[in-house]
């Protein structure tokens, strides 16, 4: 899979920096999927695990399609990312040879019973949702974009 070209640093209002990710935004990446995870708010209070919705919308692409992620960067440090791959197919194939397994490994599938936020994202993590071909046919990029309210 091809990745997107690498965009040059860019400033905006003289205020915020977008570069490329690298491992050392992981675990800001991490914190602003579950600050931003409950429909754009905090998701804090929902999960016992806060790295769950990491594990699913950050990680693999900084993991997998780096040349896709980016980070913005203010004065107080990572203010959001944008993670997206041109090929969601081929992506979602790279993250079940790649990714998935060792978080199966990490996470047990929960009891049929549990509606707790864990439990979804545990079952994403086990079975992931493919987006359906008539939409990548003539769609097949994605984008995540989270930004911090500041």
């Amino acid at each position: 899979m091809a990745s997107p070209p690498t965009l040059p640093v860019t400033s905006l209002n003289g205020r915020a920096v977008s570069r490329p990710a690298t491992g050392a935004d992981r675990e800001a990446m991490y914190a602003i999927s579950l600050a931003t995870g409950d429909r754009g708010g905090d998701a804090a209070p929902l999960y016992r695990d806060p790295d769950l919705i990491g594990h699913i919308y950050a990680g693999p692409y900084l993991a997998l399609a780096t040349g896709g992620c980016r980070v913005l960067v203010d004065a107080e440090g990572v203010a959001g990312f944008a993670v997206g791959v041109s090929d969601s197919v081929a992506f979602a194939d790279l993250l079940a040879r790649h990714w998935w397994p060792a978080l199966r490994a990490r996470y047990p599938m929960p009891d049929p019973d549990e509606t707790t936020a864990d439990a979804r994202r545990i079952r994403m993590i086990h079975d992931p949702e493919r987006t359906p071909a008539e939409v990548t046919g003539s769609h097949p990029a994605h984008l995540h974009l989270n930004l911090l309210p500041r």
